[in-house]
């Protein structure tokens, strides 16, 4: 089952502060993009958050640094 996380969530679970996040989604086409929930409220889908990490991992892994 999908969940929607907000940024604060977003924030907690990367490490990432909430401009960095901003930062990311402008620029790292990889970065999950955000669902809009309603007028003023976003969010981002808890397994496409996952993905995007479990694939930064890997790459790391794949670079031989560990």
């Amino acid at each position: 089952m999908k969940h929607f996380l907000r940024l604060k969530e977003v924030s907690r679970i990367t490490g990432i502060p909430r401009s960095s996040l901003y930062e990311l989604m402008r620029d790292d086409s990889t970065f999950p993009k955000l669902v809009s929930l309603n007028k003023r409220t976003k969010a981002i889908v808890d397994v496409e958050l996952t993905a995007w990490m479990e694939a930064r991992i890997a790459e790391r892994d794949s670079e031989g640094g560990r």
